[in-house]
């Protein structure tokens, strides 16, 4: 289970996240205000559907060619938008006080992602 990321590019395949990575992004898009992603369409938090542009992809890639650059090579993003370098041990939480532990972006999916951003096309979530 998990949320697509469909190109309209048709030569680049489409890039799957699970939640447990994807929900992180979308909070880490919002915090950073690049994108007006309630006018876009509902973002997942749930199995939702938008469209990105293929200028909105441009602009995901920008921010995270920076914020990338502020991450050391061990830290992450946790849902609460916090960076971490305690590796991810995989257990799963469920004080309510620790939920968010249980979700966070590595920096080599988000390189993934703005690299895919990048060649895409503009993508729909699915």
């Amino acid at each position: 289970m998990g949320v697509w990321l469909i190109p309209n590019q048709e030569t680049v395949e489409a890039l799957k996240a699970s939640w447990w990575t994807w929900r992180p992004v979308v909070r880490l898009l919002r915090q950073a205000s690049i994108l007006d992603l309630e006018r876009i369409g509902p973002i997942p938090d749930s199995s939702l559907y938008a469209e990105i542009t293929v200028e909105q992809a441009e602009q995901i890639a920008t921010f995270l060619d920076s914020f990338l650059r502020t991450l050391e090579p061990n830290e992450r993003v946790l849902l609460d938008g916090t960076l971490t370098d305690v590796p991810d041990t995989y257990e799963f939480y469920t004080a309510e006080s620790e939920l968010y532990k249980n979700y966070s972006a590595e920096p080599e999916w988000l390189a993934r992602f703005r690299d895919f951003c990048r060649v895409c096309g503009g993508f729909t979530i699915s």
